[in-house]
């Protein structure tokens, strides 16, 4: 299966359902007629698990195409999904699980299809169809509100919620379920928490807040709008940061729905959007050329901020960017892999970046002053050698590209040592690294080898030997006690 290639700059709806349908088909069973998906590393088995969010968002797709025969096809699919709705009001994740459902995310996000199916096509779905996705949206709506007053949903859930409380509240004219929502989104842009630093469920919170806000500013999510307006970088094509949670996918972050939305309202789709990934999927969520808020960047500007006390900055270009992020606390097990103290990021034929990722150290300070970044690393008080622990204490990747060369004075090596100048081109940039014991006493090497960042997701199958990308490493020979290093960045 193919994806156009040519240059998007007009229609991109149309071609971001041309895209779901063909994605939609490519997992489609002849058999059952559902998308066999599953979310999980399935290796060489093949998807055999029904999701039922997956099927309900083809469904949507099947419509937008405005084929009849397609739209047909999606009617008999949605009235198929609808019978798996159990007497909670709520759907399981993969059909086989019903009647449990053990996942409320699942039919809490079916909420913003049924809207826009509800929304855009219920003249044409029959009576008896509409009626019954009627009665199914406000069970699913009741059951959802159940929960969320029993648990503490997570954030962006919670918004997708609300903001399916107003939208259906507006649609069916139900003015006690607007109201409720209308209150609860506005008690929930009162937080700016974790999730607007992951991407993954920044873009759940758009397409859930645009059902409701055809634009963000003179709202109470407008600090939303600006934070995503100043970690947005058009040119590029790509989120900048401050990296938290953030994965790759072959070293290039690895796209989402959130970077379908904003491809969209800046008419741009870089090359790594047109690879065929269920993601695709979601992007018949994003209902109109673009956005009445648009994306207002400047070449160059720094932006600052904090996430839990831990402060970050950055600092864009036209065709490049970087950004910085303190680490004064251990990070969460799920930020692990992808907590990132430092990431330059450049446009190429491909989206390319120097980051600094991974490691034994336990907090990381920074210092930009006339384009020279000083990361101050704080080791860990034992030696990873002496617990045999093997993992490097400092680690920095390149995305692998074949004739990158790194030097130092002028000659080829793939070993350094503490105060030797290491020259590296990034692109149409050079820079000069630097290491230095500030304080302890140690001795260490650093290395430059073939790897991977722990971020990268593309290791599975036959791929999971595969490496992305080249890494410059410190690794401690001997040390007594705790140590600081300084790295020192010149553009």
């Amino acid at each position: 299966m193919n994806i156009h290639e040519d240059n998007l700059s007009l229609n991109q709806p149309k071609q971001l359902i041309e895209w779901a349908l063909s994605v939609g088909r490519t997992f489609q069973s002849k058999q059952t007629g559902f998308i066999h998906y599953h979310h999980g590393d399935v290796g060489n088995e093949g998807h055999q698990t029904i999701p039922f969010y997956e099927n309900v968002l083809f469904a949507l797709a099947l419509f937008k195409s405005r084929l009849i025969d397609q739209i047909q096809e999606g009617k008999e699919l949605l009235n198929r999904l609808l019978g798996f709705q159990n007497k909670d009001g709520l759907f399981p994740a993969y059909l086989h699980e019903y009647p449990k459902c053990l996942d409320i995310a699942q039919g809490l996000q079916a909420l913003c299809p049924f809207y826009w199916i509800l929304k855009k096509f219920g003249h044409i779905l029959g009576i008896d169809l509409k009626t019954a996705l009627e009665k199914s949206a406000y069970a699913l709506l009741k059951a959802c509100f159940d929960q969320y007053n029993e648990k503490n949903l997570s954030y962006y859930l919670a918004v997708r919620l609300s903001a399916s409380q107003v939208a259906f509240g507006i649609l069916l004219k139900d003015e006690k379920l607007k109201s409720d929502g209308e209150r609860n989104l506005n008690s929930l842009a009162e937080h700016q928490l974790t999730d607007w630093y992951y991407t993954g469920q920044l873009g759940e919170m758009l397409v859930g807040l645009r059902m409701v806000y055809p634009s963000l500013k003179n709202t109470p999510w407008e600090p939303l709008w600006n934070h995503v307006v100043n970690t947005w970088h058009g040119d590029i094509g790509c989120y900048i940061g401050p990296n938290i949670r953030e994965w790759y996918d072959k070293s290039e972050p690895k796209p989402s729905l959130y970077d379908l939305i904003l491809a969209n309202d800046t008419e741009f789709f870089p090359e790594r959007l047109k690879t065929p990934q269920i993601y695709h999927l979601k992007g018949v969520l994003i209902d109109s050329i673009h956005s009445i808020d648009q994306l207002d960047e400047k070449e160059s500007n720094v932006v600052r901020g904090s996430f839990q006390d831990q402060k970050w900055e950055i600092h864009r270009f036209k065709d490049f960017s970087y950004n910085l992020l303190e680490k004064n606390h251990p990070p969460k097990p799920t930020t692990d892999k992808t907590f990132t103290p430092f990431m330059f990021i450049w446009k190429g034929k491909q989206v390319n970046s120097f980051i600094c990722q991974g490691g034994c150290y336990e907090k990381a300070f920074y210092q930009v002053q006339d384009q020279v970044i000083q990361l101050n690393f704080d080791l860990t008080p034992i030696s990873p050698i002496s617990e045999g622990d093997k993992r490097p204490e400092i680690e920095f990747f390149m995305n692998f590209q074949p004739d990158f060369q790194i030097q130092s004075n002028g000659l080829p090596s793939n070993t350094f040592e503490l105060n030797q100048p290491i020259q590296m081109k990034l692109g149409k940039h050079q820079v000069i690294l630097k290491f230095e014991l500030i304080e302890g006493d140690g001795d260490f090497m650093l290395h430059f080898i073939r790897g991977n960042r722990p971020s990268e997701t593309h290791l599975k199958g036959s791929d999971r030997f595969n490496s992305y990308d080249w890494t410059l490493f410190l690794r401690t020979i001997r040390r007594q006690g705790p140590c600081k290093i300084r790295a020192t960045i010149q553009f």
